[in-house]
């Protein structure tokens, strides 16, 4: 038997946000320069996401792992 610890699972989930007062690209643009990996989802393309219903067109999204 091992006296070794399996390592602990990594988490992972998505992210979406908007910043107020600025518009998704800007804030992907912004964010993207400072070397962080995001995207943006766009209605109707973000099916799954209720963004209409919102009053919303896209969102900021990243990936985040801990």
């Amino acid at each position: 038997m091992s006296a070794e610890k399996a390592a602990p699972a990594e988490r992972r989930g998505i992210v979406t946000f908007l910043k107020q007062d600025e518009a998704p690209g800007k804030t992907r643009d912004r964010l993207s320069a400072m070397k962080m990996n995001l995207h943006v989802s766009r209605s109707p393309g973000a099916r799954e996401l209720d963004l209409p219903a919102r009053g919303l067109d896209a969102l900021v999204g990243t990936n985040m792992r801990t």
